[in-house]
This record gives structure tokens, sequence and C-alpha cells, in this order.
């Protein structure tokens, strides 16, 4: 029952933030929010052993309980702005996979998923008698005190990252952080002196939360705010995929290997991802601004079809200059990847054989209300790429654009599994 509660709260709670913050705060939002668990992490133990040694378990979880209600006041008591809307809800599904087809966002969901190999190995070496020397090396008391001492200096951490991400790139902080983690690897894979690993694991600590922070902000801020809890949701299921993943890897090979071995091999990983975190960017370049514009016009309709009605078509016509034609491709290229980030199924450019001049977007949506909702929330990235392409086209010429629809109203996902049923029963 908490997974499935943490499955409800953790992408709301996390796509929440950037309404509560500007966004140049939103990085030491993040980090302070990683902080936070850290320190939690460390004091929870603690504090619940000194509880259950004087009044037994049961009050530790009354407790904990009772700790939510703080909480869920301040959420009560927050005013939410949110744009009005006077389209129905829509549906989950139709909408999520458009957006993770985004490559901000898979890139830093694979950044993510190979962050967490170490840490994972450390977890599952703490609670396993698997591997006789995994256990003699964590489970004795004073080294497993100085890890968790170790990783809860956050204030510390947390002033450190702020100078070292106002200095960097963000790819240049995730390339830095694996290899930290991967020397973090090697060093706790080397030693076993006490004095030695405190700074180990506070480079690993200040490498944990400097890749974790940025990739958190580059995937909230490559999402509209429509569909951001849906892209954390995602994201937030490949970093515990990592966590599970990692375990069930290092663990074997620490079981059969040593180890040493488990370390080497996951420090030779680290410095792999670090060289294509380099090359592919994961958390690059600032995010786009999906402030809503407004700046599209009411479709122009004869009749308004219903809002189920679908598919729906649209085509928009360009006259372009044939030496302007090369950039306005380039340029007709993100605006497809915006169109099907948004939900376009399918999206295409044509040009006319009989005058070069003449190209033809054109691009599939589910239904008429998809299509409703696509001009209620084209963004201020839009209009500047609309722009920019309007400013490659031939002087004094006009955009036209045209709307088409199924002759047919598709059956909704309701209607198709009620005729299943029926077919079934019948």
């Amino acid at each position: 029952m908490l997974g499935i509660a943490s499955a409800f709260n953790d992408p709301a709670w996390h796509a929440a933030i950037p309404e509560l913050l500007p966004k140049e705060e939103l990085g030491a939002g993040i980090t302070l929010s990683g902080v936070s668990v850290n320190v939690a992490r460390t004091l929870g133990p603690a504090i619940g052993g000194f509880v259950v040694a004087a009044a037994g378990p049961t009050i530790v979880f009354v407790l904990d309980g009772l700790t939510f209600l703080g909480v869920i006041a301040v959420l009560l008591a927050w005013r939410r702005e949110s744009a009005p809307s006077t389209l129905p809800a829509e549906q989950v599904l139709p909408r999520s996979a458009p957006v993770f087809a985004s490559r901000d966002t898979r890139r830093n969901c694979d950044a993510s998923f190979s962050l967490h190999s170490l840490h994972a190995l450390r977890s599952w070496c703490d609670g396993t008698n698997a591997c006789p020397r995994a256990r003699d090396r964590f489970r004795r008391p004073r080294v497993r005190s100085v890890a968790r001492l170790a990783r809860s200096r956050s204030g510390d951490r947390g002033a450190l990252l702020s100078r070292f991400r106002s200095r960097l790139a963000p790819e240049m902080v995730v390339a830095a952080g694996f290899g930290a983690f991967a020397a973090a690897a090697i060093g706790a894979g080397l030693t076993r002196e006490l004095f030695l690993l405190c700074p180990i694991m506070f480079i690993g600590g200040v490498a944990w939360l400097s890749v974790l922070s940025t990739c958190m902000v580059a995937a909230q801020e490559a999402s509209p705010p429509w569909v951001r809890a849906r892209v954390m949701a995602i994201y937030l299921m490949v970093f515990q995929a990592g966590i599970a993943g990692g375990s069930v890897l290092w663990g074997e090979v620490a079981s059969h290997a040593g180890l040493n071995a488990a370390y080497f091999g996951i420090a030779g990983g680290f410095v792999l991802g670090a060289a294509l975190a380099l090359r592919l960017k994961p958390a690059a370049g600032e995010g786009a601004d999906f402030t809503p514009a407004g700046h599209w016009p009411e479709p122009v309709v004869a009749e308004g079809p219903p809002l189920e009605a679908g598919p729906i078509m649209v085509q928009v016509e360009y006259c372009v200059d044939p030496p302007q034609a090369e950039a306005f491709r380039t340029a007709m290229a993100e605006l497809g990847r915006l169109r099907r980030r948004d939900g376009a199924m399918q999206w295409w450019l044509f040009r006319d054989t009989a005058d070069p001049s003449r190209f033809v977007e054109s691009w599939l949506e589910a239904t008429w209300v998809d299509h409703l909702r696509t001009h209620e929330r084209a963004s201020v990235a839009y209009q500047e790429i609309e722009q920019k392409i309007r400013d490659l086209t031939r002087s004094g010429s006009t955009i036209q654009v045209r709307h088409f629809v199924s002759p047919e109203v598709q059956p909704s996902s309701d209607g198709m599994v009620h005729a299943i049923e029926k077919r079934i029963r019948g």
C-alpha cells in the first residue's frame, strides 16, 4: 500500500516544484529536495531506533502517519493557479507516449538509470547475507555509521553544488558526476580504512546529488506543464528500475566474483557513461518556454464537428523561395518534433512537384477535442519557431491552414470496450 501511495504521490509532488519556484531557482529547489531526503534517511533510522527501543514499533508508524498531516494541511491551503478550460478531461495514455518520444526526456531517463548502480550495490550489500565479503565490509556498525555521516553532510554538498553548477554546462556536470562516482567506486573497492572511506563517501554523495538534480531539472524543463506529472512518472519509474536492476546485476557479480570486481565493473560503466554524457548531452540546453501564447486563431469551420470526431488532419501551405528551402526544411523538422511531442500521431512535410516553392505540412491528431487542446496549449516555443519559419517564407505570401475531419466518428476507447464485452457475452 505504501508503494502504491508513493506511485500516486511522487510524480505530482515533483511536478509541483516548478509551479512553486521561479525558473532560475528550480535547480536549487530540486537540490534542496534531494538534501532533505538524505537528511531524512540519516536521522530517520536513528530517531526511529530510539522510539522502537522506548515504546515499540507500533508507535513509530503512528508518529510517521501523523507527520503527514502537516503536509496535507499545507497542500489544502495552497491556492494553485490553473488555466481555465471548457474542454472535457483527457485520457492519459494517448498523451503519454508522444511526450516520452522527446529526445530530451529519453536521454535524461537513460542518465538517471545509469546513475544508481553504486547506490544499488551499497543497499544490496547492506541488507543481504549472500556475499560474506560485502557483509563484512558494510555491516560493521562503525563503517555504516561513518557512511551515513558522510552522506548526511547535505548542507555542505548543497553549497558545493550551487557553485559547481553555476560554472559548468549541464552536460559537463553530468559527466563530472559520473567520473567522480567512478572514482568513488574504485576507492571503495580498494580501501577498508575508515579515515579513507569518509572522503570517498562524501565525493560519491556530491556526485549523486549533482547528477540527480541536474537530470531532474532537465526532465522537468523538457516537459510542458500539462503533461509534466506523467513525464515525471516515467522518469521516476526508470529511476526505481535503475536501483532494482543494479541491485540484481551487481549483487550477482559481487556474489560470484567478489565485491571488488563489482566495484570495478561499476567504475568502468560510469567512465563509459561520462563519455556518452559529453556526446549525447542529456541535460544540455535551455528549457523551452511552454507558457501558452494564445496566438493561434480559432479553426475555421462551417459546422463544428463533435468533440469525439476523428481522426483530424491539418494541412498548412507555405511558399518558400529556393534559396531559403534548406533552412526552411531544418526549421520545419524542429516544428515537426514539437507537433509529435504534443500529440500528433503522424507528421509529414511535402513539396509540390509542379511548383518547388510550395510546401505542405500535414499531421494527424486523434480527435477534434485533441486538436482544440493543442490550440489552447500552443506555447511561446511554438510562437518562436513559427516566427522563424514565417521569416523564411516568400515575402507577401500567406500561410494557409485547412482542417479535415474523418466523415465517420471513430469509437471511443470506452465504446470499444463495451462493444467487445457485448460480443463476448453474446
